[in-house]
């Protein structure tokens, strides 16, 4: 069974400034956060993820020197504007991945300091590249686009995380955020 994730790193512990980095990509920080231990406790508030409401869920946590960020959506790795703009303003290394077997959808990015070293997208066979190749793309025959053991190889090499080990991290902190862009305040309760 493929896999059907998206996750957005930064690197160094950046957990004070989540409202900050939301907003670059255009979530509003509704305020109701919730702790979960565990990929058991998490799963669980995830697949009670109601869309009808422009509310989303995006998990997060510090691991190994990294904050990461599950993003169901899939929308973070792949924004080249607000990564690059995050990259900028914490002066550090962000990296996205997307692994999506249903649509044959793969890809990753690797900003630093706002400067866009290395993006890779390959949708169902049709391959979008920018940057050098990496170090921890050798051996990859880059004609043929990447599959996910590709990306998660790429993503351990470029940022110490081995996937699997991701959801055993401990704590996540489970942010609940407004997508519409509307005012915040309205009752929601993905997160009661």
């Amino acid at each position: 069974m493929s896999l059907h994730e998206s996750i957005f790193m930064i690197e160094g512990n950046h957990s004070g400034r989540l409202v900050e980095l939301f907003r670059i990509f255009q979530y509003m920080d509704t305020g109701k956060d919730k702790e979960v231990s565990g990929a058991d406790s998490l799963s669980k508030i995830v697949e009670g993820w109601d869309v009808g409401n422009n509310r989303v869920l995006k998990p997060t946590s510090f691991y190994k020197g990294w904050t990461v960020v599950i993003d169901p959506e899939m929308v973070m790795a792949v924004d080249d504007e607000a990564n690059a703009l995050v990259s900028e303003k914490f002066q550090t290394k962000t990296f996205g991945m997307i692994c999506e077997g249903t649509s044959n959808t793969y890809a990753f990015s690797l900003f630093d300091k706002g400067r866009k070293i290395r993006g890779f997208n390959s949708i169902d066979g049709e391959i979008q590249q920018s940057g050098t190749p990496l170090e921890s793309e050798s051996g990859i025959d880059l004609s043929k686009g990447f599959l996910e053991d590709e990306v998660i190889t790429i993503m351990r090499e470029e940022t110490g995380i081995d996937f699997s080990e991701l959801w055993e991290t401990g704590l996540f902190l489970v942010k609940e955020l407004d997508e519409s862009g509307i005012e915040i305040g309205e009752s929601s309760d993905i997160l009661d």
